[in-house]
This record gives C-alpha cells, structure tokens and sequence, in this order.
C-alpha cells in the first residue's frame, strides 16, 4: 500500500460565495531518506564534566567531544502519482470540471527527488552549522575546560 496524500481546497467568492473545489491527491513510494552523524569523545575528559554544568547546560555535555560531523544526508523517491481535479461554478450556475492526472509517475518523481536531495544537503550544512554553534557556545559558557583537540566539521 503506497503512502498517499489527499486534501482538497474550497474556493469562495466574497460576494457568489462557493466558486469551486480543487481536490489533489499524491500516491508515492519508495521514499527514502538518509543521513548519519559522527561523533567522536575522548573518554579522559568525561571526569572534567561537573554536575552543575550538565544540569544546567546541556550542551556542556559535548565538551570531551573531538569531533562532530553530519554526512551522507540525501533523500529520493522512486515514484510520484499527482491527480488533480478541479470543480468550477460559473456565473450561471454551470459546474465545469478539470482532471490532471500525472503521465509518468517516475519521472515526476525524478524531479521531486532532485529537490529532495537538495534540500537534504541544504539541511545538513545548516544543522552542521548550528551545532557547531552549539559546541562553541559550550567553550565560553561551561566551567567544565573544553578539550584542546576539539574540532568539528562544518
């Protein structure tokens, strides 16, 4: 059974009041989404850690952290159904309807996962950058001392 969508959009006019209906309906599957983190600590400096840091500031728990890296974030579809159907209330009370149903599911979706696998990689670097922010803010608002070594990609 395919993951599917379906919602559909009432129109109205301020002075005729309902014009219409725009119904879409998006059949996928073989969604995937993909992605991984690194980290690495090194152990001697989990006796640094004091209680009042890591209560009070979680992100102190990243100071024996050597390195942190986001990689491999990606995300396709293998197939993208879109139907479409709109219904239009004309002036003289004459409904008219209008149906677009996808021609090549695959190839729809070939586009979609473009955009996917673009936005993955676009969510990688931000979330990269902010948790680089996030150790950084460890190093000036933690009492624990920060390892030396520490480095993180971004």
């Amino acid at each position: 059974n395919a993951p599917s969508v379906s919602f559909s959009i009432d129109l109205e006019h301020s002075k005729r009041g309902h014009i219409g209906t725009i119904t879409v309906n998006l059949k996928s599957n073989n969604i995937q989404i993909e992605g991984g983190a690194e980290v690495q600590f090194d152990l001697h400096w989990l006796p640094f850690l004091t209680i009042s840091d890591m209560l009070a500031r979680p992100q102190c728990l990243s100071t024996p952290a050597t390195d942190l890296s986001l990689y491999g974030f990606n995300s396709s579809m293998g197939a993208l159904e879109l139907e479409l159907d709109v219904e239009l209330i004309s002036q003289g009370g004459t409904t008219k309807s209008y149906t677009y149903k996808t021609d090549d599911p695959l190839k729809l979706a070939s586009i979609i996962s473009i955009l996917l696998s673009e936005g993955a990689l676009l969510l990688q670097e931000k979330w990269d950058h902010y948790l680089s922010i996030r150790m950084d803010d460890a190093t000036h608002s933690c009492t624990t001392p920060v390892n030396p070594n520490r480095a993180h990609a971004a």
